[in-house]
């Protein structure tokens, strides 16, 4: 008898089977450690004891949750500084906090957050109110100890004049997708911060449009403060009530933390609550996000892939049995499975398929639903999502096999079984998909950033919508209602069945059906109107301006209070220049206080920028349609003209011929006797009484860095002209001399100098020698003085 011999493997086979080996010893080797250290009877009594000790048992919130009560215990901070109640731990109580206290909480959340909505023409939600007051009582609940709020009060607290409106929920259509895509790809002139933010930006618009996903399933989703217990005061809660006194209930009103417009949601808000981004409760600044401010030369490349890919391994945590940890709720590669499947029909190549699966949905934490979408290829690569994921994978240089670097390997193969799985390699599995952009890219692309990237496309292509994210959901939804049956929509919406969430949030406002015409009983798909206005393309201008031109918005009157807060922000920065020389030598209250001061220059000179940028495009938007119709009206009489003397018909009777006469004589006496003008450049609304140009004031503003030819001690000499006051030498070493021949040969060459500047000639003679004086010159004004 022929013995058997040992049957080959692979070594990768080998190598998977003694490290499986080796992690079930470690496993089997924790477990019986822990084994031994288990309580034991008499522990599990002194646990029952403290169990039965303790009244209330805080639930496991979700992260969002812990964030959304941490930030209106923020927002209740303020309140019992500002009104002189305390503690908030103790204004918060059963018996200090009464019905009172908590309707004039949520009267000054409408005055201090939703009141300057106003200034932007809008109203505020009732819904809005509605998130904070569920946040407050989540909160009242975890700090009284499980106790809740008189359900007999419930009723009177929320009672304000808002709008009760829904909001306008647009649809994202294939056409208006596929226009926005190709203007990314081809059209679009702004920058990204690295290429790879490009194609992971068109992949999340795919997945989104194909799934019906939210943004958190694809990207980071999670706010700035989570995983934390929202009660435990952290060190800079301190500093909120701080500021809030430092600054004043007016320069409050300039920053009301406008990002609170719409407070934050928790996880069981229906779908309008989620369309907010995800906001940071520090500064309303939506262009101001980190990945959008990466620098180019931040970049190292010198750093080859296989270094970055080590660092980053090196950074990976594990858990007690060394098995990696997924950090990071966001689309990992482990969540895509690549195949190569035999041509269904023998006659073909082989064809590519997608499996996605998608676990972060909506209340994952709670009622975890997971769904798998299978994707197929597509004819246009711009539109199939198979494409954009397999080059993202060849840059990451993820795929385990080694030698498949470019795509032409994955459409020449020639399977001999049905189907072949493309492997990752083990150290990208629980790496994102998505990624910011830095040095090693590990970490998620944030809400933020993505949003930012699609309101940017949407107001290029100059639509009259905002494009956001779910913009593309309820496209998705819409498509597949009238198409699938109910359980189907239910589960590609991760909604549970008869929740009538999918009606009340996702169903289309715009009715997506031809009443008028099955009521007539004529066929209601005669005509395309329908499908054109239940999606956004019919209301897209691409010829209105991104924004207002910088020419026409410095012609606008300055905001009253822009104006004095920028006064402010300059005699800060004086005061701390004259007292530290820098600012960065200041004391940290004093630069800390210096920095709210210049971020709430910054925001407010952003939202009045945004406002009138957005009555600039909406006029320019009806100024468009209005002169397409005034083309239409003068060339209407002039077409119907040219058809008549066009026409050589000599075939007619007397009376037709004769009609044809009258009607082109009408048309002729119509015609306007002037061409239609061009259109009339922009003219300001000055009265017509008053003269265009102003002659130059002596009292006009100098400012306070001035020109290095500018001499100091002219432009305070308020007995000059102002042309001479102003004047510049023709170089620096000219200004020189002329200051030490005409103005300090008359200074004392020992004793305390005084600045001539109109900013600084109040403060008297503050210098202390001639060397203090040129130093502080050369600081705060900008012209250099010989020594």
């Amino acid at each position: 008898m022929t013995p058997k011999t040992a049957q080959s493997f692979h070594p990768d086979v080998l190598k998977s089977l003694h490290d499986a080996a080796k992690q079930r010893h470690r496993r089997t080797a924790i477990l019986h450690n822990q084994l031994a250290n288990k309580p034991d009877a008499q522990s599990y009594h002194q646990m029952r004891k403290k169990l039965n000790k303790e009244k209330f048992i805080p639930p496991l919130d979700a992260d969002n949750t812990k964030c959304n009560i941490y930030y209106i215990k923020k927002r209740f901070m303020r309140f019992c500084s500002q009104n002189n109640h305390g503690l908030w731990t103790t204004a918060i109580r059963t018996k200090n906090c009464d019905k009172g206290l908590i309707m004039t909480f949520l009267h000054w959340i409408c005055k201090t957050y939703l009141e300057p909505r106003r200034k932007r023409r809008k109203r505020s939600k009732q819904k809005s109110v509605n998130q904070y007051w569920r946040d407050f009582k989540m909160l009242y609940r975890r700090a009284n100890e499980g106790r809740v709020i008189n359900a007999n009060d419930c009723a009177e607290i929320v009672k304000f004049d808002l709008d009760k409106m829904p909001k306008d929920k647009p649809v994202l259509g294939i056409d208006d997708l596929l226009l926005g895509l190709t203007h990314h790809w081809s059209r679009d002139r702004s920058v990204f911060p690295m290429e790879d933010d490009r194609l992971d930006l068109a992949t999340i618009m795919l997945f989104q449009s194909y799934t019906a996903g939210r943004p958190a399933e694809f990207v980071d989703g999670t706010k700035s403060r989570g995983r934390k217990d929202p009660l435990l005061d952290e060190p800079e809660d301190h500093l909120v009530t701080d500021a809030v006194n430092q600054l004043g209930p007016d320069l409050n009103q300039t920053n009301p933390d406008d990002a609170l417009d719409s407070p934050e949601h928790t996880e069981t808000d229906t779908e309008e609550s989620e369309e907010h981004s995800v906001f940071d409760d520090e500064e309303y600044d939506t262009d101001a996000t980190e990945d959008t401010e990466l620098d180019d030369n931040e970049l190292d490349e010198s750093r080859s892939s296989y270094e970055a890919e080590k660092e980053s391994e090196s950074l990976e945590e594990t858990d007690e049995f060394g098995d990696a940890i997924r950090k990071h709720k966001a689309l990992c590669y482990k969540d895509i499975t690549l195949w190569i499947v035999q041509d269904p029909n023998r006659d073909g190549r082989d064809v590519l398929a997608m499996e996605v699966y998608l676990r972060h949905h909506k209340g994952a934490d709670r009622k975890p639903k997971p769904t798998m979408f299978l994707f197929r290829e597509y004819p246009l690569a711009i539109l199939c999502p198979i494409s954009h994921i397999l080059a993202r994978a060849i840059r990451d240089n993820a795929i385990d096999i080694a030698g498949y670097t470019s795509a032409e390997l994955f459409f020449s193969t020639n399977l001999s079984k049905n189907a072949v799985k493309v492997a990752w390699k083990p150290s990208w599995l629980k790496r994102p998909v998505f990624r910011k952009s830095e040095k090693l890219q590990t970490e998620p692309m944030k809400y933020a950033t993505y949003a930012f990237y699609l309101d940017r496309i949407g107001r290029d292509l100059g639509y009259e919508d905002k494009w956001t994210s779910y913009c593309m959901r309820r496209g998705t939804i819409n498509a597949i209602i009238e198409k699938a049956p109910n359980a189907v929509v239910d589960q590609v919406a991760r909604y549970d069945p008869n929740t009538g969430c999918k009606e009340n949030a996702y169903l289309n406002y715009r009715v997506g059906y031809n009443v008028q015409d099955a009521y007539l009983e004529r066929d209601p798909s005669a005509d395309g109107l329908t499908r054109a206005f239940t999606h956004m393309s019919i209301r897209c201008n691409p010829e209105v301006p991104k924004e207002i031109p910088k020419e026409q918005f410095d012609k606008l009157p300055q905001d009253p209070s822009i104006v004095e807060l920028r006064r402010t922000v300059t005699r800060r920065w004086i005061s701390i220049r004259q007292q530290h020389g820098f600012i960065k030598m200041a004391p940290e209250d004093i630069s800390k206080e210096y920095r709210q001061l210049q971020r709430n220059l910054k925001n407010a000179e952003k939202s009045f920028r945004d406002e009138m940028t957005e009555v600039f495009r909406e006029a320019y938007r009806r100024r468009v349609h209005n002169e397409e119709l005034e083309r239409q009206l003068n060339g209407m009489a002039r077409n119907q003209l040219q058809a008549i003397l066009c026409d050589f018909d000599t075939t007619l009777d007397v009376h037709q011929n004769t009609k044809r006469k009258i009607r082109a004589i009408d048309l002729m006496t119509r015609q306007p006797r002037l061409s239609a003008p061009a259109p009339a450049p922009y003219k300001d609304s000055t009265p017509k009484h008053l003269p265009e140009k102003k002659s130059p004031s002596n009292n006009e503003k100098i400012p306070l860095v001035i020109d290095q030819r500018q001499c100091i001690y002219c432009v305070g000499d308020t007995a000059l002209p102002l042309a001479v006051r102003l004047r510049k030498f023709s170089k620096p070493s000219n200004m020189m001399t002329h200051v030490e021949k005409v103005h300090l040969k008359h200074e004392p060459t020992v004793g305390r100098f005084v600045c001539h500047h109109p900013d600084c000639k109040h403060l008297g003679d503050f210098l202390r020698d001639l060397d203090h004086f040129k130093a502080h010159v050369q600081i705060v004004h900008g012209p250099q003085l010989r020594k």
